[in-house]
């Protein structure tokens, strides 16, 4: 028990890399920037922070499949989408948006091995995600949102009794950013 409380301790501390701290900061910028996030797309970036992309990954040929289906599919999205969002700064853990990956000359099929290779290497730790939910609901308590906050509370107590799995975007998330991504660690894409 006392290994397990010293290992979490970067992650509960705030520090120049993974901290709670630098954490926050990161959804506080991705709520800034993606205003019509309702609980559930806060739930998803805390859940892919700590999981990765692990549920998204049945198999390399299924998940080329959907990303090439996708890729073919793409409709336009948010004006100023960024490239990277970055999710955990620590592990480098971001979300490539595919739109703006592709306009700067990004590969589908490193994107595809990226994505294939941080979902085997990026193991969740079920008290990290109940940590980083707790703090989300401080940050958008502290951002006015306190109805999201209650909401949050309430999926995240609801999906910590089943183990914390995936949940999807909102509709209204859906509708508004367009969202398509893929979840990786950022170093595999630049070999840093």
């Amino acid at each position: 028990m006392k290994a397990a409380l010293l290992a979490l301790l970067p992650l509960l501390l705030p520090g120049p890399r993974g901290g709670v701290g630098e954490w926050r900061a990161l959804l506080q910028g991705h709520l800034a920037h993606c205003p019509a996030a309702a609980a559930e797309d806060v739930y998803k970036f805390v859940h892919q922070s700590v999981y990765g992309p692990a549920h998204a990954v049945p198999d390399r040929e299924e998940a080329a499949r959907y990303l090439e289906a996708e890729v073919a599919g793409l409709l336009p999205g948010p004006a100023a989408e960024p490239t990277y969002e970055l999710l955990d700064g620590g592990v480098r853990l971001a979300r490539v948006n595919l739109r703006p990956y592709l306009a700067h000359g990004g590969g589908v099929g490193a994107l595809l091995d990226a994505f294939v290779t941080t979902a085997a290497r990026v193991k969740g730790d079920p008290a990290v995600m109940g940590v980083r939910l707790g703090s989300a609901v401080d940050v958008l308590k502290g951002a006015g949102r306190g109805g999201d906050a209650e909401k949050l509370e309430t999926l995240a107590a609801a999906m910590g009794a089943r183990g914390f799995p995936a949940v999807h975007h909102s509709e209204a998330y859906r509708r508004t950013y367009r969202p398509a991504y893929r979840v990786v660690l950022l170093e595999l894409l630049h070999g840093s």
